[in-house]
């Protein structure tokens, strides 16, 4: 079957339409997006991430809407990344691109010599707890808060990558 959706490596001018899918997602939680935390400038793929050794894939639609984003970067741990980012729309999720999205972050971990993953995730989206869990990755007793307006609070998980599962 041919997927519905493209995934490729996201560019500066994605950051309008990164926060616009970031929006749309915060608010099924109540939430909104954080002025202070929250700018383009945090969302522009080419400099925040590629340009400082780390990468950002972009999914889109038939029709070149962005419908899910991924970041990858190094972590300060020896042989470990971070993943960021990992969003999306409400429509696409259970259709395989969150897999896909993954598959993408692995490949990019294996160029860089990269052996272990971790993530912070907000404590209400428990789907994705699922789906990290599906995969291989181990929630961990560390929390954190981020003292935004969402009065967020995130778990910890991590993994190592040859231990991970996409179907």
């Amino acid at each position: 079957m041919t997927p519905t959706w493209t995934i490729e490596r996201g560019v500066d001018e994605d950051a309008e339409a990164i926060m616009s899918l970031l929006e749309g997602i915060f608010a099924e939680y109540g939430c909104q997006l954080d002025p202070i935390i929250d700018s383009v400038a945090h969302y522009r793929p080419q400099t925040r991430y590629w340009d400082h050794g780390g990468a950002f894939f972009v999914a889109r639609d038939r029709e070149r809407r962005l419908i899910g984003t991924v970041a990858v970067h190094p972590n300060d741990a020896p042989a470990t990344g971070q993943v960021r980012t990992m969003y999306l729309a409400r429509t696409w999720r259970g259709s395989g691109l969150a897999q896909e999205l993954m598959r993408r972050v692995l490949s990019w971990c294996a160029d860089h010599a990269l052996s272990r993953l971790e993530l912070w995730s907000d404590t209400r989206f428990t789907r994705g707890h699922a789906f990290y869990r599906r995969l291989g990755f181990t929630q961990t007793e560390r929390r954190r808060l981020l003292h935004d307006i969402n009065d967020t609070e995130e778990f910890h998980f991590e993994a190592d990558i040859a231990a991970l599962t996409l179907a």
